[in-house]
């Protein structure tokens, strides 16, 4: 059970699936978010029905390209979610 990352999902939009990060105040990325990221990412990367993966982070929360790269290694090489687009 993750306690700050949740997956959303939805049928107006199929085979897209957003991570919502919710650790208020400022969704500051810990080792516990980092963790739930990867978790939740592994989860999706193993659904057939999921193609894009969208990182939510808030209206007012930035993050940067940076952020994602030990997230991709975290993934299986072989993943379609590993590769930057």
């Amino acid at each position: 059970m993750n306690e700050f990352v949740s997956v959303h999902t939805s049928d107006e939009q199929p085979g897209i699936a957003t991570l919502l990060l919710s650790r208020p105040p400022t969704n500051a990325l810990t080792r516990q978010v980092y963790r739930e990221i990867v978790s939740a990412a592994a989860d999706l990367d193993r659904r057939d029905d999921i193609c894009a993966v969208i990182l939510f982070g808030g209206h007012e929360i930035f993050s940067t390209r940076r952020f994602c790269r030990p997230v991709r290694r975290a993934l299986p090489r072989k993943s379609p979610l590993r590769q930057p687009h």
